[in-house]
């Protein structure tokens, strides 16, 4: 059941990881479930009580640990889930101040204050950023932190840098594909270019590639699906199958599938795109294609 319950959390299924805890899982077995897990699901709910209940198992929970970096940035990310936006800044100032060195907590106050509106906050503390992050980790800081600040091309200088930088970095290569990904107007070829290093990479065929090849092939069928060209278009599908594992996709893959499928003018695609997301458990439609 705790399995199960794993399961669903990760998949997003928020109500059905709920009803899991309430129905099969009395007291003493739920606190077996990790409360950070326990807190997670609670504050996505969309029942007043049962956010509070686990707000408050969150707030205990940092209250135990209450000098660990880690557990301040988790606790503000809570609230912001909890659409507790103002109460949010407190830990994750705290959580910079316990882990300077730390990129995520830094980035995640920077982007926290833009998305307040106050960018000449965000600013400073980019500036300060600079003098107390490790040199090898500031290229990444500095092109996210611009990015969320909409100073794109300051951005791209740095996601350029470190894409170059270590050309067998997967995370690095993911990170610039994303920033393409997300202002077409720099060159739909800039994203496509980062893409194929990540597909091309000896990892890329390995038995258990990384994640970033499984999500590389997702978003470049994508790219290929934009064209309308209906070749390319089954190109991206049978770019998507490889995904599959014992010919089952993932949960990301199927919607990214079915939408492809289902923008389609052809009365079969959206056929195909329909069965895809009503059988979850094969794959399907693809085989069709």
């Amino acid at each position: 059941v705790r399995q199960l319950y794993a399961l669903l959390v990760r998949e997003g299924r928020v109500d059905d990881a709920k009803n899991v805890l309430r129905d099969y899982l009395g007291d003493e077995q739920q606190s077996g479930i990790a409360p950070e897990r326990r807190a997670e699901t609670l504050v996505r709910s969309s029942e007043q009580n049962e956010r509070e209940r686990g707000l408050e198992i969150a707030r205990s929970t940092v209250e135990r640990d209450p000098n660990n970096p880690k557990r301040q940035l988790w606790y503000a990310q809570i609230l912001l889930q909890a659409g507790e936006t103002a109460k949010a800044e407190a830990p994750l100032r705290k959580a910079v101040d316990l882990g300077p060195e730390t990129m995520q907590p830094w980035l995640t106050l920077v982007r926290y204050l833009t998305g307040t509106k106050r960018s000449s906050d965000a600013e400073a503390v980019v500036r300060k950023a600079r003098l107390e992050l490790r040199p090898d980790h500031l290229p990444l800081f500095l092109a996210q932190a611009y990015d969320a600040l909409g100073m794109t091309r300051d951005a791209e200088q740095y996601y350029q840098v470190i894409a170059k930088s270590d050309p067998d970095n997967l995370p690095y290569q993911q990170a610039t594909a994303k920033f393409y990904l997300t202002h077409p107007k720099l060159g739909q070829h800039n994203a496509s270019r980062y893409l194929n290093a990540i597909l091309k990479s000896p990892l890329a065929s390995s038995e258990r590639p990384p994640a970033q090849v499984a999500w590389a092939r997702r978003m470049a069928a994508r790219v290929l699906a934009s064209s309308g060209d209906y070749r390319k278009v089954q190109a991206g599908i049978k770019m998507i199958r490889k995904n599959a594992v014992q010919g089952k996709l993932s949960p990301a893959a199927r919607p990214e599938s079915a939408h492809i499928l289902a923008v389609r003018p052809e009365p079969s695609s959206q056929q195909d795109a329909v069965r895809l997301l009503e059988e979850p458990n094969s794959e399907g439609a693809l085989k069709s294609n």
